[in-house]
Formats: structure tokens, sequence, C-alpha cells
């Protein structure tokens, strides 16, 4: 920090204050969910610039004006949001490679919030979605400095999520969670899969029998009456938590192989192997209060996830009447049900026969 004298004029007097929520409300002119400001108190409601505005009560006023960089930063950062306001369309190509607007998307299940820095959150996490679908704003939009608050932060992701406004749409998913598992299935039936996993092993599967066994193990003794909530928390999400990634808990587990989008071609798994140690990882953060961890993706979306349908070929020979014709046999889970009695979900097994195409 540097403080320096620049004109020999006496300091003016000191005006009045408002709390900053009052005038934030007031700027706003609607309902507020939340809101957070670096001060306590404003000067007034004024829908200037404010950093013009300070300049100019500075100026006509002789008062000191402070200058961080985190006020110029956004000054800049904001002069490039017009820019795309106005050029986003003629942009587009260097940018993204999609047409009208992708939808980035944030689960949050622990929405209401108790904590307000979870908006900070939040953006931050439609942020760093921006900087992967646009890597050549990573730096920018990672952008901080040493007088850099969480207060500053939220206001640089939201001017990135507003440049770029143009290209992507913003939901939060919120509320998420499942508020109750029944375990059907006798200890011996969970020890059996277990038992029949462990035999995949020698056949070049022994990466994902790693993996998956702590799971079935777990489950195995929740069928006993031993339940882990923990664990079960992250069925699907990391303790239920929030982020861009759809997948990130042990559900992950049960799938050796993934789809990748791009070429519709089956590849190993990569979230195997270290999903048990972040697994951890979530459980010391939990003890120390800080068990949400909005974080890049770390694992697969829903449209990596095979197809939960297998088939085999039939040749049916009607050899009585000397014809012949090729089928398919397809069976697996064909979708998801729900109970009258309670609304619960559950997959639904079925099986078909149809006819194929003659080659």
């Amino acid at each position: 920090m540097i403080r320096f004298t620049l004109s020999d004029v006496a300091q003016g007097a000191r005006y009045p204050r408002l709390p900053a929520d009052t005038v934030m409300r007031a700027l706003l002119n609607r309902p507020v969910e939340a809101l957070d400001c670096m001060t306590a108190e404003l000067l007034e409601e004024d829908n200037c610039n404010a950093f013009a505005k300070a300049a100019c009560r500075a100026f006509y006023g002789h008062h000191p004006l402070v200058i961080r960089p985190d006020d110029i930063w956004f000054c800049i950062a904001q002069g490039f949001a017009n820019h795309m306001a106005l050029h986003g369309e003629q942009l587009r190509p260097n940018l993204v490679s999609h047409q009208g607007k992708k939808t980035l998307r944030v689960f949050c299940p622990d929405y209401p919030f108790a904590d307000k820095n979870r908006w900070v959150e939040l953006f931050g996490d439609f942020s760093r979605q921006i900087a992967g679908e646009i890597p050549q704003f990573s730096d920018f939009i990672a952008t901080a400095f040493s007088t850099t608050g969480p207060v500053e932060q939220a206001a640089f992701a939201l001017c990135w999520m507003d440049a770029f406004s143009g290209y992507f749409d913003y939901e939060m998913l919120a509320g998420c969670g499942i508020p109750e598992i029944e375990l059907q299935g006798t200890e011996d039936d969970w020890d059996l899969i277990i038992e029949r996993l462990t035999a995949l092993e020698g056949y070049g599967l022994g990466h994902w029998v790693a993996s998956l066994k702590p799971v079935l193990e777990a489950i195995a003794r929740t069928a006993s009456g031993e339940v882990d909530r923990a664990f079960w928390e992250s069925f699907f999400r990391y303790r239920s938590g929030s982020g861009p990634s759809e997948l990130t808990g042990w559900i992950l587990t049960l799938f050796p192989y993934i789809v990748d989008t791009a070429t519709d071609a089956l590849r190993p798994n990569p979230y195997l192997g270290d999903w048990q140690v972040r697994f951890e990882r979530a459980g010391v953060a939990a003890l120390s209060g800080d068990w949400l961890m909005p974080d890049q993706a770390q694992g697969p979306d829903m449209q990596a996830i095979p197809k939960s349908l297998v088939s085999a070929a039939l040749l049916i020979d009607e050899f009585t009447i000397g014809k012949k014709r090729n089928a398919r046999l397809v069976g697996g889970l064909f979708g998801v049900a729900q109970r009258d009695e309670d609304g619960a979900l559950y997959p639904v097994f079925g099986w078909a026969v149809v006819e194929e195409p003659a080659c």
C-alpha cells in the first residue's frame, strides 16, 4: 500500500450514512432473498457507477480516495461484459462451439442456504464451469488479488456470468437429496454379491473389484442393521454436496466403464481409483464443518452412464417351413416406477424379443 498527497485542499465534511442493506434493497427495488456488502454502511442510494461516484465525491468534496486492484479489475471485467453484450455473436466462433444457449447446472441439496457465503460458492461453481467451457478465459475468471475477499470474488464471478450470458443459461437444482432408503434383501443376499464380485477379479477387473468391494461391504453392514449415514448420504453425491457434475457419490463405483459422450464409445471409468480417498477427504472436511466441497467435476454426468439394457442376437430357424429370420433379445432395467403408498422410486426390470432387419 502507498498513500501520497495529490492536492493542497482542506478536507471536506463527513457525509451522513445509511445501513448498507437498506441502500442495496432500495437500489434493487424488488424482493431480496440474500445479499452481502463489504461494509455495514453506505452514504446514500445512488444509481451512478459507484467507482466514478466515489471519484466525483472525492474530487468535488475534497476527500481522500481509496483505490484497490479489485475496483479497477471490476471496471475492466464489466467493460468486457458490455462488449460481449454488443458483440457476443460475432465472437461466438472464437469462444464456444455450441449454438444458442447451453445450460450450466449446479446441484445444491442444502438450499435454502443457512450461510450466505454458500451463494458465493454457487457463483464460483458457475464461473468454474464457464472456465471449463471457455478455457482461454480460465485465468481471467480465476483472477484474485491480495485485497480480494468473498464479496469481491462474488462480484467477479457474477461479472463473468453476465459476460457470457449470451452463451449460457444458469440453473440451480435446489433442495436435492434422498429422504429415505429402503434396502431390501437379506444379509446373505449381499454377502453373495460380494462373493460373486470377488470371483471376477481374475478376469482383468481387479481395479474395479478393489473400488466396489468396500462399497458392497458397507451395504452388507447396513443390511445387518449397522447404518452409516455418512456413507448413504454420499450414495449419489459426496455427503449430498453441491457442484456441477451429477454423479460424485459411490454409485459411480457400479460402472467400470462409462460412455465417452464425444465418441459414444465405452472407456474405463476414471473416477474409480481415487473415489474412496475423496470420500474420506470429504469426511475429514465434514468434521471441520466444511463438508460441502464445491469443486471441479469429480464424476460423470448422467449421459456418460451406460444404458441399463443388454441384448443378444438370436437366429430363429423355422426349418419346417424353410424360413430364417433375425431377432434380438433385450433385457434389463427399462425405466423407473413409483409406489402409490409412499412415493418411493425404484428401477424396473423387463425383457423383450424384437425383430432385427435382415442383413
